[in-house]
């Protein structure tokens, strides 16, 4: 199924109603105009995730913005029949809430999925609405995970049965399918989900199992970029990384990519390709292996703010230079910049320094390793 697609669209991509109808424009004439095969795996609306948070928290009236944020994005989309859909999955999240219950792990889990389960429906519509031959599919059913409620790991050997006992035929068949990301279900029956971002891990998944070898994960920005812009005005996007490379920016904030993303993807084998953009740009290509020149360089600074402490790592295959790692100890040092640890590693492509959380310590040593990096 080489010529198959896997396509993940980010919560931050789906801020309304009409961003569904804009991304299912887009899927068609980038892929199903082309003949291409998709497997398209949602995320929750932006923002809805958090509100569902609060929701377990006892907050109702993040309730209310949740139902009235999905009843909004139904007037972009027509059908009487997907309001009905939509007004019951709201009515049985209402109806779950108002049990007045103690909200357990296995609870919130339940209730979180419905953040991605409404999407779906949202673009299940939108897709059809632009002509695409569409069909949704229930990732509860087909995503199975152990039992670890709120990160959960998807179990792989099940997961291939499922998926490969449905998908197939239906991708054979002309139809798109949509899955939620984010969610599953245990052995047990019980709803989980994978983590913050695991719509990422769920995409890549899908990938390797089905032997999928492209993954499109689209978001609000045009790539992984070379550090934070907040912090380094002159950053850029990083056109090429390694599974390696761009497994510790997800470790280091480098992008809010899931920890586990490129798990299915190094264990399974395969020469995928990782794409990462927006509808106008897709910027950053990630693939297993670079070439030479590629993979001696350095290619970004990330940054990750802990409760007292803060990680700024160098990321890239050209880390281990000895040279380099001479270089980066004296540029920090020259630049007298106090740090509290430095941790280089043999086989992990990174040098990691841990520094008080001082914003404008973290910003003088992003942007002088930065520096570094701009020089080539």
């Amino acid at each position: 199924m080489s010529e198959g697609v896997v396509i993940k669209v980010g919560g931050s991509v789906l801020v309304n109603g009409s961003a569904y109808i804009s991304v299912a424009e887009f899927i068609r004439e980038r892929f199903i105009s082309e003949g291409r095969a998709a497997v398209v795996v949602v995320s929750a609306m932006k923002g809805i995730t958090d509100k569902l948070i609060e929701v377990c928290r006892g907050h109702k009236d993040a309730l209310e913005t949740v139902i009235k944020q999905y009843t909004e994005a139904l007037e972009h989309i027509d059908g009487m029949r997907l309001k009905k859909r939509v007004l019951y999955e709201l009515s049985k999240l209402n109806g779950v809430i108002a049990q007045g219950t103690a909200i357990d792990k296995a609870v919130k889990d339940y209730v979180l999925s419905f953040g991605e389960k409404l999407s779906k429906l949202l673009m299940v519509d939108a897709l059809k609405s632009t002509g695409i031959k569409v069909i949704g599919l229930s990732a509860e059913d087909l995503i199975k995970t152990n039992n670890v409620h709120g990160y959960a790991s998807i179990n792989y050997h099940d997961t291939y049965k499922m998926l490969n006992q449905i998908v197939p035929n239906l991708l054979k068949e002309g139809f798109t399918c949509v899955i939620e990301g984010f969610i599953g279900s245990s052995n047990q029956g019980l709803t989980t989900t994978l983590g913050r971002g695991g719509s990422d891990y769920t995409a890549t998944s899908v990938a390797a199992l089905l032997n999928i070898k492209e993954i499109y994960l689209l978001t609000n920005v045009p790539g992984i970029m070379t550090a934070d812009p907040s912090l380094v005005p002159s950053a850029k996007v990083v056109k090429n990384l390694s599974f390696n490379e761009a497994y510790e920016a997800s470790i280091y904030g480098g992008k809010n990519l899931h920890p586990k993303t490129f798990e299915p993807l190094i264990k399974l084998g395969g020469e995928h390709v990782v794409y990462i953009g927006n509808l106008k740009c897709i910027g950053t290509a990630i693939r297993r292996r670079l070439k030479n020149k590629e993979a001696k360089e350095l290619k970004l600074v990330a940054h990750k703010v802990r409760e007292s402490f803060t990680f700024v790592g160098l990321i890239g295959e050209g880390v281990h230079v000895g040279r380099i790692r001479h270089e980066v100890l004296k540029r920090i040092e020259d630049a007298g910049i106090e740090y509290e640890g430095c941790y280089m590693f043999r086989k992990r492509p990174v040098v990691l320094f841990t520094l008080a959380n001082d914003l404008s310590v973290v910003k003088k040593t992003v942007n002088t390793l930065h520096d570094l990096l701009r020089e080539g």
